[in-house]
């Protein structure tokens, strides 16, 4: 028997010409372009509609689950290939068989494969992007209590793509995918809750849940969160913790911090800074 695990890397197994090979390829390497910036496929993540943030959370997940899984199938097949010593690598499953066990697997009723199988729907993996069929499995993953899958059915009610655009149910599944630990599900409930979108507007609420994304690394968050400091907006104003927050924001790239942050730097005599450059020391964040 061949042993996969001990020698198979898709980089180097694949045959180069195979459809699984050029996938892999092409799904780590390929650049996408968000709001005029290109980046490779595993840098970007989904917040929402209308978020300049581009993280890595929910795409490098999703690549990694697909390819993780992708991997074991291939694995699998090639564990049950009779090895030869003319034969260095056996040939692996192809792309489409590959899909098509993710949609056996959906069917069957497993959440992790419902989930995936709704995000090469989505992506438009297997044919033309259906985000309706995608959003129904989202669904049925999610109600098997999934959390990315909840996620993704947010955003799908948040957006209006996939299903009818509905805040309010947008709201409890990211509250669903931010109990199970979902960074970008907080960061967009704090979006609902700052302007009152499909729930009661709370600003105390909104830097709660600003807070505990923007304490794991979340760039998006680190900037609203200092936005509501510096307002006073659900704390107590303090441009000297707004400072260090958009700080944080703008040092993890995200450049909509530059513009406030010039602007109270401007304001701050040199004590202050003082102050403020010890509060962004003592901000413990993590990496996303």
């Amino acid at each position: 028997m061949a042993s996969p695990t001990s020698r198979f890397s898709p980089r180097t197994s694949w045959p180069g010409g195979c459809a699984a090979g050029r996938w892999w390829t092409s799904m780590t390497d390929r650049p996408v372009e968000r709001r005029g910036r290109v980046k490779s496929a595993g840098s970007w993540a989904m917040f929402g509609p209308g978020d300049r943030d581009a993280g890595r959370y929910r795409e490098h997940s999703v690549l990694k689950s697909l390819v993780g899984t992708m991997v074991l199938a291939v694995a699998a097949v090639m564990a049950a290939t009779p090895a030869r010593a003319a034969d260095p690598v056996p040939p692996p499953a192809n792309y489409l068989d590959t899909m098509q066990w993710y949609a056996n697997a959906a069917k069957a009723g497993d959440p992790q494969a419902q989930y995936l199988y709704g995000e090469i729907l989505a992506r438009g993996l297997r044919g033309n992007a259906d985000r309706n069929a995608a959003a129904e499995w989202f669904e049925k993953a999610a109600r098997q209590g999934h959390a990315l899958a909840a996620y993704a059915l947010g955003t799908a009610y948040e957006s209006g793509r996939g299903r009818g655009r509905d805040p309010a149910k947008a709201a409890e599944w990211y509250t669903a995918a931010a109990k199970a630990g979902i960074l970008p599900a907080f960061h967009n409930l704090a979006r609902l809750y700052e302007t009152g979108t499909g729930v009661k507007r709370d600003q105390g609420e909104a830097v709660k849940y600003y807070t505990a994304a923007a304490e794991a690394g979340l760039a998006a968050s680190q900037h609203n969160l200092g936005l509501l400091y510096l307002e006073g907006r659900g704390v107590p104003k303090d441009p000297l913790r707004a400072w260090a927050w958009l700080k944080r924001a703008m040092d993890g790239g995200y450049t909509a911090a530059a513009r406030p942050l010039g602007t109270l730097e401007k304001s701050m005599s040199e004590p202050d800074k003082a102050k403020a450059y010890q509060i962004l020391k003592d901000i413990r964040v993590k990496k996303p």
